[in-house]
């Protein structure tokens, strides 16, 4: 019996997938997902013999978890995905898959890449090791802020879960800032820039409160760089918005002679440039940029040295 001949990609049977995992925003609604899958099956029809793809272009467009996406990134199909960054990483890790675009936002100083945050300490807390035993700050709700200051301490090599004696909970910021001063804490976790803001409204006096803080581990400036043709690079301890991975070779083919992965970019660019309200529902965006993997690389580093790891391996 002769073997069955391999499926061309993009055929029914191994359909080009762009997939939706991030959270924020409303996501793409059925109508917007038929007409991004119509459009880029349009768009790549007529490569489809230069690319050894099938006759009639299938593209789909799946809303997925995190955990589902990473699995689909790594299974060898022909995917993309929408991802948080820590499941960027995973993929990566496991299986190369490669960063294409990174979201960003409108700010006060231009667009950001990221969001980022310092751990305040102290004026006597030097360095994380002398974070042992005290008490942290923390605002309620602001779970993000914590998990991810955790991290930053844990790359410096202090475990904040195990070394910390507790953390005291306050209603806002501005309550957990206070309790910093007067010493009920000696770590509190803020997003980059916001400790000025909740100083500057404070009564002067003799002692001022700038002098009895410090930035113990902090992020730095998430704003995207004007300089024409530069490539986005994170900082370390900036966290993306978002982004947009695709699976590695030979899922997704990324090479001279079959450059699949940079059509199908290269059309879903298009496609968004054609139409820039949708970054804005899908995921709070103002828009999306190009990045590579060397521009993720202090996140990587970042995470490997804080010992983080997804718990699903594909």
């Amino acid at each position: 019996m002769l073997d069955q001949p391999i499926a061309l990609l993009g055929g029914q049977e191994r359909p080009l997938t762009i997939a939706f995992a991030l959270s924020a925003g409303a996501g793409p609604s059925a109508a917007d997902r038929t007409a991004l899958t119509q459009a880029i099956s349009g768009a790549l029809q007529p490569l489809s013999r230069t690319l050894n793809l099938a006759d009639n272009i299938e593209v789909q467009a799946v809303m997925l978890d995190e955990s589902a996406a990473l699995r689909a990134l790594c299974s060898g199909a022909p995917v993309t995905a929408w991802v948080s960054a820590f499941t960027y990483v995973a993929a990566a890790r496991a299986c190369d898959a490669q960063p294409l675009l990174a979201l960003v936002r409108e700010g006060d100083s231009g667009a950001v890449i990221g969001t980022a945050y310092e751990v305040i300490a102290s004026s006597d807390v030097i360095r994380p090791a002398d974070l042992a035993g005290q008490t942290a700050c923390r605002v309620e709700g602001d779970l993000d802020v914590w998990a991810i200051s955790a991290l930053m301490l844990q790359a410096e090599g202090f475990n904040a879960l195990t070394q910390l004696s507790h953390s005291a909970i306050y209603p806002d910021e501005s309550a957990a800032l206070n309790a910093l001063l007067t010493g009920e804490c000696a770590a509190l976790a803020l997003p980059v820039g916001r400790l000025e803001e909740l100083l500057d409204p404070l009564p002067a006096r003799d002692e001022n409160p700038r002098d009895r803080l410090h930035v113990l581990v902090g992020g730095a400036e998430a704003t995207l760089s004007d300089k024409e043709g530069a490539a986005l690079s994170y900082p370390r301890y900036v966290v993306p918005f978002g982004l947009w991975v695709a699976a590695p070779d030979p899922a997704l083919p990324s090479d001279e002679l079959r450059p699949l992965r940079e059509e199908l970019e290269a059309a879903v660019r298009a496609y968004l440039d054609d139409n820039p309200a949708l970054l804005t529902r899908w995921f709070e965006a103002s828009g999306a940029v190009p990045v590579g993997s060397s521009g993720l690389a202090a996140l990587r580093r970042w995470l490997d040295d804080a010992g983080w790891d997804m718990t699903f391996r594909p």
